[in-house]
């Protein structure tokens, strides 16, 4: 993959093998041989089947799973916004929606930081973003008390202001209806360009949403390896016609070739 800007994170020929529930389980490949790397400035898209691995580099990239072989390598002092799959989990459910968010706001911005400043400093951010996903939501609310969708987007925005280097995002539409997860994409298009120092990471099982918002598309195959990297050569920022541009479409049958679909 071509580096536009400089590598914050990296995996270099990195394979993760894991023992199932049972001592005398095999081993087993979460990925293999993966070689990749996330760039300031630039938005990597991780696209394949269910079960292929792309949770399991993710992770490795955050240096949240270990490697078997190969190695990571990391800018110190490198700080990670991260949006976990499984959004619920990723909660503290007996802390509201307002604490929830003040804690991730709290990452690099110091323990003596009250709940208030930490919310107030990007309140109008947030509540911009808010206001043009149709979300109403009182904050003060808990996590059991609003609907999933509500909870993800809730996350979604909080992630996106919450201070990070390497933003990193493991398929943060699941639960949001085709509207709020077009603007929730046109939302991340547009900060790309705003944030130049910054990389981003996005799984996805959308193959018109991952090349919409990725200048690289990796496609990890049944072999849980990467099979093809492709480039999308268009600007940012990018809305939903971007689909249809001859360099859009041809990321298109390039992924979908990869991906055993065209």
């Amino acid at each position: 993959m071509t580096c536009h800007g400089p590598s914050l994170v990296a995996l270099e020929a990195g394979t993760s093998m894991a023992r199932g529930a049972r001592d005398a389980d095999p081993l087993e490949h979460l990925f293999s041989g993966v070689t990749i790397s996330a760039n300031g400035g630039r938005s990597l898209v991780l696209l394949g089947p269910n079960g292929c691995g792309k949770t399991s580099v993710a992770r490795a990239i955050l240096g949240l799973a270990s490697l078997s072989s190969g190695r990571r390598t990391a800018r110190p002092g490198i700080r990670f916004a991260y949006m976990p799959q499984d959004y619920r989990n990723a909660v503290f459910p007996w802390l509201s929606l307002k604490k929830n968010v003040a804690l991730r706001l709290r990452q690099g911005a110091g323990d003596t930081t009250n709940e208030e400043d930490l919310i107030g400093h990007t309140a109008h951010e947030m509540v911009a973003m808010f206001r043009r996903l149709d979300l109403t939501v009182d904050l003060d609310r808990y996590p059991d008390e609003v609907s999933g969708g509500q909870l993800q987007l809730v996350l979604f925005v909080a992630t996106l202001v919450m201070p990070g280097d390497v933003r990193v995002f493991d398929e943060p539409f699941s639960a949001l209806d085709f509207r709020r997860r077009a603007i929730a994409s046109e939302i991340i298009s547009e900060r790309i360009p705003m944030k130049p120092d910054e990389a981003w990471i996005l799984i996805t099982h959308d193959i018109a949403e991952g090349v919409q918002l990725a200048d690289d598309v990796a496609v990890l195959g049944p072999t849980r390896s990467i099979s093809a990297q492709i480039n999308v050569p268009l600007s940012w920022p990018r809305g939903s016609e971007v689909r249809d541009a001859p360099a859009s479409l041809a990321a298109l049958r390039a992924v979908g070739e990869a991906a055993g679909i065209a």
